[in-house]
């Protein structure tokens, strides 16, 4: 595996190692999104998969809905966590039911899930700056917001 697509190597080494240019300094950008609410929600419970409704809302703009399936959630997770602070909520497993509880139907598995990707994606969309540009670009585009592109320089 290539530092581009290992989860522990931090985002300006990955960047770095798809070609960027060595001199871009990563620095911390206001998230755009703060203040935004979201709520995931589960669109199809399958076979084969779940797919997921991630619907945010911000003050005084239009509420976006995009469908996601949990492999979405888990390769944004991937390429944000080593850039992002320690106290985020820890991202659910696949299989969110504990051993006591294998047995739970799979409707019941499904919305623990959401529940967790539900607190996931609040505090992703809660923390007041992304450590990059990159970060916060990659977050913007997974909710389907057009704050994707970063801000401006005076």
């Amino acid at each position: 595996s290539t530092a581009a697509t290992t989860p522990a190597t931090p985002l300006s080494l990955r960047v770095r190692a798809l070609g960027a240019s060595p001199r871009v300094v990563a620095a911390p950008v206001p998230n755009l999104l703060a203040g935004a609410s979201v709520a995931v929600a589960v669109i199809t419970a399958g076979p084969p998969f779940a797919v997921f409704s991630v619907r945010t809302a911000s003050p005084g703009a239009a509420a976006l809905c995009v469908g996601r399936r949990y492999s979405q959630f888990w390769r944004l997770h991937r390429w944000v966590s080593p850039d992002l602070p320690a106290r985020m909520p820890p991202f659910p497993p696949k299989d969110v039911r504990p051993a006591a509880l294998r047995r739970a139907s799979p409707a019941e598995a499904l919305e623990a899930r959401r529940a967790k990707l539900d607190a996931y994606m609040a505090a992703l969309l809660a923390l007041p700056e992304y450590p990059s540009a990159a970060v916060a670009s990659l977050v913007y585009g997974f909710v389907g917001t057009a704050a994707a592109a970063a801000p401006s320089t005076p």
